[in-house]
């Protein structure tokens, strides 16, 4: 009797050995090489950017693209790029494009929770039905529009004004292989925002930071 009830334990042992480990399902768009493209705009105006650049605006556009690289159990990484670069005045373009051409490798996780960073993504299983979502900090929130099926960024609009110089981004999704681009806007809303996590969605940080560390060094 020992004999048998051993020999069933060591099977019941070797079954639960044997049997598939769950894993939790990928999503279907996590395959390398699928991109998307977001086309920004960003606008400074103020007195403060005439110490720095000679003028009291400055506006940046861009188109970058964000491809998938790599993809494991728990995530992906992206590497952003920045494909197309204008600058106005035109001649402050050569001065900046060195720091905003740099590429980035981001990695996110799958259940990364909405208002999170990398803003660009977040888990649509946590999204609200209509996919809007205020993030960034309580007193200063990013209003930004997600893809309620893929959870990726359809578009993201914010305003801030920092040492008398008002910063204000749009960023929108214009291609992508696997996103569908949303008909719907924000009706040009504008929140006041923390500038320096919602340009972590493009990778572009660095261009900014110059231009606040800049401004910041002629008011000291």
């Amino acid at each position: 009797m020992r004999k048998r009830l051993g020999l069933i334990g060591s099977l019941l042992v070797l079954a639960i050995l044997l049997a598939p480990i769950a894993v939790a399902e990928k999503p279907f768009w996590a395959k390398e090489g699928n991109w998307v493209k977001y086309e920004t705009e960003l606008t400074m105006e103020g007195q403060a950017l005439q110490l720095v650049f000679g003028t009291t605006r400055l506006t940046v556009k861009e188109i970058v693209e964000l491809k998938i690289v790599s993809v494991n159990d728990t995530g992906f990484q992206a590497l952003a790029k920045i494909l197309e670069y204008h600058v106005e005045p035109k001649e402050l373009e050569k001065k900046m494009e060195n720091a905003a051409l740099k590429t980035k490798t981001i990695y996110v996780r799958f259940n990364n929770k909405p208002g999170s960073e990398p803003l660009f993504y977040a888990d649509p299983k946590q999204l609200p039905p209509n996919g809007v979502v205020k993030a960034g900090l309580e007193e200063s929130p990013i209003t930004a529009i997600y893809d309620t099926k893929t959870g990726w960024l359809l578009e993201a609009h914010a305003n801030t004004t920092k040492q008398g110089v008002t910063t204000t981004l749009h960023m929108v999704l214009l291609d992508s292989n696997f996103v569908k681009k949303n008909s719907k806007n924000l009706g040009g809303a504008e929140s006041k925002a923390n500038m320096a996590l919602i340009l972590s969605l493009a990778g572009v940080a660095a261009t900014i930071a110059i231009i606040a560390m800049l401004i910041t060094r002629k008011h000291r």
